[in-house]
C-alpha cells in the first residue's frame, strides 16, 4: 500500500475532476523519485499509472495547466524530437488563506 499526497489547495478545488486530483497526486509523488521522473512520462504512461484513458490525461493536464497548478514546457519545439516537461507549481504546504 502506498500513500498519494495531494496538496490541499488542489484537493479543495471544486472545478477539478477527481481524476485530475489523482493525476496531480501521482505526479507529485514522483517529483522526487529518481527512478520514474513523471515530467518526462508520456500521456500513455500517465494514463496507465492512473488507470484512465490517454485522451483523458491530455484533457486533465490542460485543465491543471489552465488553473495554474502545473506548467507544461516544450523543448526542441518544431522538431520530430519535441520533449515535454511538466513543472508542478503547487506544493504540499500551499493552502488557502482563511479569513476568521
Amino acid at each position: 500500500m502506498r500513500t498519494i499526497i495531494i496538496p490541499s489547495v488542489v484537493n479543495a478545488d471544486r472545478d477539478l475532476p477527481a481524476n485530475a486530483k489523482l493525476l496531480y497526486g501521482e505526479m507529485f509523488n514522483r517529483e522526487y523519485d529518481e527512478i520514474s521522473c513523471f515530467s518526462i512520462m508520456t500521456n500513455k504512461q500517465l494514463a496507465e499509472l492512473c488507470n484512465i484513458k490517454e485522451d483523458t490525461v491530455y484533457r486533465l493536464l490542460r485543465k491543471l495547466n489552465k488553473k495554474g497548478y502545473i506548467r507544461i514546457e516544450y523543448e526542441n519545439e518544431g522538431t520530430p524530437f519535441k520533449e515535454r516537461k511538466i513543472r508542478l507549481l503547487v506544493g504540499p504546504f500551499d493552502h488557502f488563506a482563511v479569513r476568521l
